[in-house]
């Protein structure tokens, strides 16, 4: 799950979480958050 390692880091990295990873309408597992210079970043995977 290379998706929620890299959210951890960011998240370790002083990120914000905005959207825990789950599971969306269009099929995929994806995550939101803030980094500290008010960027938002997406981490995404398809599901199986």
């Amino acid at each position: 799950m290379g998706s929620s390692l890299s959210l951890s880091h960011a998240l370790a990295a002083g990120a914000k979480e905005l959207s825990p990873m789950g599971l969306r309408s269009w099929g995929h597992l994806a995550a939101y958050c803030l980094d500290p210079d008010g960027h938002v970043l997406a981490f995404a995977m398809g599901v199986p």
